[in-house]
């Protein structure tokens, strides 16, 4: 990555369009992290390096939809050759530490991309196991960041992994994040299903072993946008009614209601999907209020409620 410092999120461009889960004004990573799924099991070394992490600032689409499909899947049970190109010796050391960009990014490089001497990767993919991994951190290096220490389970014996969260400059996509564009970039084509498959994968194995992906995030919002898009309405709002229930409708003075916020990012991410980026201020609101008509009441929001919070966030 080069250029200022910035951190990537997936996005796909087609045909005028350009898909984001990050679209809307309110991060979406954050609330997540925090509220619908992954916050509330989150250990106390995993709180502290996300309140000492940099801001993540939202880029526009660092890649489009033609060279995703040129980059590879990810593969949890990759072998031995993955590690070609000196991927084990990053994050050996100290002083040779695995540049991400903020401790989401930590996470998901160290539950997608970690991997043991046999090449295979002991998380499968879990960022929760990623949090509970990280041992500490110990003290700044030679470019004076502080580094973070991640202790991962292999055959071998526990695998120190050294990362630096704060190198936003030489952070890249991780194996998740290219496999999440490349879904997208489906979806974008017109090629839904295995998007929505992989969503229903990942939705499943959080039901029966606890297990959250940085996959199963992106789809928390994207599915019902992408479920929309394929024709089936009445399974985007199934699928609002229950990620729903997991996020307070209430708030704390100061703060905005999380089932608001969520609410809010998959209105902006169906409408980026639904329509060109040229599309006129009215053609936007027209599909906001049909899509706030047909959501809200799967979300349990009152839309009047929600729309005196939209407006009052905007301004």
């Amino acid at each position: 990555m080069s250029g200022a410092a910035r951190r990537w999120y997936p996005a796909a461009v087609m045909n005028g369009r350009v898909w984001s889960i990050m679209r809307g004004s309110r991060g979406l990573a954050s609330l997540l992290a925090a509220g619908l799924i992954i916050g509330a099991c989150a250990g106390r070394g995993a709180k502290e390096a996300e309140a000492t992490a940099p801001a993540e600032r939202v880029a526009g689409p660092s890649r489009g939809s033609s060279d995703a499909r040129s980059l590879p899947s990810f593969d949890v049970s990759a072998g031995a050759a993955d590690l070609a190109g000196g991927g084990d010796v990053l994050g050996a050391s100290k002083e040779l530490p695995v540049p991400t960009c903020g401790a989401s990014h930590s996470y998901e490089w160290i539950a997608s991309d970690a991997r043991c001497g046999d090449g295979r990767n002991p998380l499968q993919g879990d960022l929760r196991a990623a949090m509970a991994s990280r041992a500490g951190n110990v003290g700044p290096n030679a470019s004076g960041h502080i580094i973070d220490l991640y202790e991962i389970p292999c055959p071998e014996g526990p695998k120190k992994i050294y990362v630096d969260m704060y190198d936003c400059e030489n952070a890249e996509p991780t194996r998740a994040e290219v496999e999440i564009q490349r879904l997208m970039a489906g979806v974008v084509e017109g090629d839904h299903e295995p998007f929505i498959r992989r969503c229903r994968e990942e939705e499943a194995g959080r039901s029966s072993t606890g297990r959250v992906s940085a996959l199963l995030k992106a789809c928390v919002s994207a599915m019902p946008a992408a479920l929309d898009a394929s024709g089936d309405r009445e399974g985007a709002k199934a699928w609002l009614r229950e990620w729903c229930a997991g996020a307070e409708l209430e708030a704390e003075p100061g703060e905005d209601p999380k089932r608001f916020v969520y609410l809010d990012n998959v209105i902006e991410s169906s409408l980026s999907l639904a329509l060109e980026v040229d599309a006129s201020a009215a053609t936007i609101e027209a599909a906001r209020g049909k899509l706030v008509e047909a959501y809200a009441p799967a979300c349990g929001v009152d839309r009047a409620a929600f729309e005196t919070w939209r407006a009052s966030a905007a301004g």
